[in-house]
C-alpha cells in the first residue's frame, strides 16, 4: 500500500504549532481564601484574581479560582488533593491572610504563635505546590478593617519575612494601606474584604508579565554584589539617559535608586496623567517639586557620599513619601498615575535642566508603596522583590533584572560604567 508522505513544510508547520500550543496552554491556579475568591466585589468582576484571570485569558492561559472563604493554612491543606491538584496547574497564586489566621487576639504571645504558625503554614503549603509541579507565587499579607497597630506590625513582619524567600511575592499591602493597616476610606467593602475599588488596587500591585517572565526562566531577582556604578551623563539637545514608559496602568509605586556625586540639576522626573514630578539637586540641598504644589519639599543632604532615595506613592490614600537613607523627610498630597519615569533629566528635549552627570545604582520600580520599613530595609541593603517591575543595577549589568519583560530605554552613549574604589 502507498503511504503519501507529508510534505516538509507542512510537517514543520504542525510541529511548531504544536509547540506553540503547549506553551500558551499554561494553567495558572488561584488558591486561597475570600478575598482571592472575589469576594466585596459588588461589581461582579472576580475581585483582584477576577482581574488577573481576565489578564492571563486574554493571553490564551488557562486561569482556574479554587479560593474559598475562611480559609487558612490550616483549613486549606485538605483542599490541596481535592481541589487544586486535579486542576494540573503550572503556576499558584497562594492568597492567604493574616486575619484568618487568627492574629486578630490582644494577647501578644497568642499573636507570636499565630504569626509563627502562619509561616510554617505558608512553608508547607510551597512544599506541596512544588510537589505538584507547580510554581508558586504569594500574595501578601494586607489590611484589615480590624487591625491595631500591632496587627499592622505583623502583617509588616510577615511580608518582610515573605521577600526573603525566592518565590516572586504580590505587596497587595502597599496598594491599600491607610498608613496604619487599614483599608484606606472608600475601599473598604467591610472589616475583613475591601470592595470593587480596593480589588481593582489589589490587582495593580501585580506585576502584568510576570508569569511570562516566569514561563521564560527568569528567576526571583536579588540584590547585585559588589560595588559596582554607573555614570549618567547628559548632553545638550539629547536623549534621556534611562526612560521608562509605562504602557499599563500604574496607581501606587515606589521608585529608588541610590547616587552620589549629582551636578546641579533634575535627577528625576515622574510624567502622570495628570501632574508631573521633578526631583532636582542644587547646592547640596535635594528638591521634590510637583505641578500640584506651590513649592517644593527640600532637605540638605551629602552629595560626595552614596544616598539612597526613595519615592512611596499611595494612590487610595493621595499621598506621596519620601525617604533619604532609610528615614521619611517628606509627606506630599497628591495622587499620580506615572505614565513615564525618567532617571537622569526630565522630560524636555532641551537637557539644560538635567543633571551634567551623576553616579547611580540599584534602580528599583515597584508596582505597591513600600512603607517606612521597606524604605529603611532598602538603604541596609536589603531586598524588596514583592511588586518589583524594574531592577538595574547599573553595575555589571545594564538589564532589567526583575521578574518581569518590561524593557527600558537606556542610552548608551550617555553611560560610563565605573566600579568604586
Amino acid at each position: 500500500m502507498h503511504t503519501k508522505k507529508i510534505p516538509l513544510f507542512l510537517l514543520r508547520y504542525v510541529i511548531f504549532l504544536s509547540f506553540t500550543l503547549s506553551l500558551d496552554a499554561q494553567t495558572l491556579a488561584i488558591f486561597g481564601s475570600s478575598v482571592a475568591n472575589g469576594t466585596g466585589d459588588m461589581e461582579g468582576t472576580g475581585g483582584y484574581a477576577g482581574r488577573i484571570a481576565k489578564l492571563m485569558e486574554a493571553k490564551g492561559w488557562k486561569v482556574v479560582n479554587v479560593s474559598k472563604g475562611g480559609d487558612n493554612t490550616t483549613k486549606i491543606t485538605p483542599r490541596i488533593h481535592k481541589d487544586l491538584f486535579p486542576t494540573k496547574p503550572d503556576y499558584v497564586i497562594l492568597g492567604l491572610s493574616l486575619g484568618n489566621e487568627g492574629i486578630r487576639s490582644n494577647d501578644p504571645i497568642e499573636q507570636a504563635r499565630v504569626f509563627e504558625k502562619y509561616r510554617a503554614g505558608v512553608l508547607r503549603l510551597i512544599d506541596s505546590i512544588q510537589v505538584a509541579g507547580a510554581k508558586p507565587i504569594i500574595m501578601n499579607c494586607y489590611a484589615h478593617g480590624w487591625f491595631s497597630l500591632d496587627h499592622y506590625r505583623h502583617t509588616q513582619e510577615m511580608n518582610k519575612w515573605i521577600n526573603q524567600l525566592p518565590y516572586p511575592s504580590v505587596n497587595v499591602l502597599g496598594a491599600l494601606d491607610n498608613g496604619a493597616g487599614n483599608w484606606p476610606e472608600g475601599y473598604e467593602n467591610d472589616p475583613w474584604h475591601p470592595n470593587a475599588a480596593g480589588h481593582a488596587e489589589m490587582y495593580l500591585a501585580f506585576v502584568p508579565s510576570l508569569l511570562e517572565a516566569m514561563a521564560a526562566g527568569k528567576v526571583t531577582p536579588k540584590r547585585a554584589l559588589g560595588d559596582d556604578y554607573t555614570t549618567l551623563k547628559n548632553k545638550a539637545k539629547g536623549l534621556a539617559p534611562v526612560v521608562l514608559d509605562i504602557d499599563q496602568t500604574m496607581h501606587s509605586f515606589s521608585t529608588s535608586f541610590e547616587f552620589k556625586d549629582a551636578s546641579d540639576g533634575v535627577l528625576l522626573s515622574i510624567i502622570g496623567d495628570q501632574s508631573n514630578v521633578h526631583l532636582s539637586v542644587k547646592e547640596g540641598t535635594l528638591s521634590y517639586q510637583s505641578s500640584n504644589a506651590a513649592r517644593p519639599a527640600t532637605v540638605a543632604y551629602d552629595a560626595k557620599v552614596w544616598n539612597c532615595l526613595t519615592i512611596a506613592h499611595r494612590y487610595a490614600t493621595k499621598e506621596t513619601l519620601l525617604f533619604l537613607n532609610g528615614q521619611q523627610i517628606a509627606r506630599l498630597r497628591e495622587q499620580i498615575s506615572p505614565q513615564q519615569i525618567i532617571l537622569g533629566g526630565d522630560e524636555q528635549l532641551d537637557r539644560a535642566n538635567s543633571v551634567g552627570t551623576v553616579d547611580v545604582r540599584h534602580w528599583t520600580v515597584h508596582r505597591s508603596a513600600l512603607n517606612a520599613e521597606e524604605a529603611k530595609a532598602l538603604y541596609y541593603h536589603q531586598f524588596i522583590q514583592s511588586s518589583l517591575e524594574v531592577y538595574i543595577p547599573f553595575g555589571q549589568s545594564l538589564q532589567n533584572e526583575a521578574q518581569s519583560l518590561t524593557k527600558v530605554k537606556i542610552n548608551q552613549a550617555s553611560l560610563s560604567l565605573s566600579v568604586e574604589k
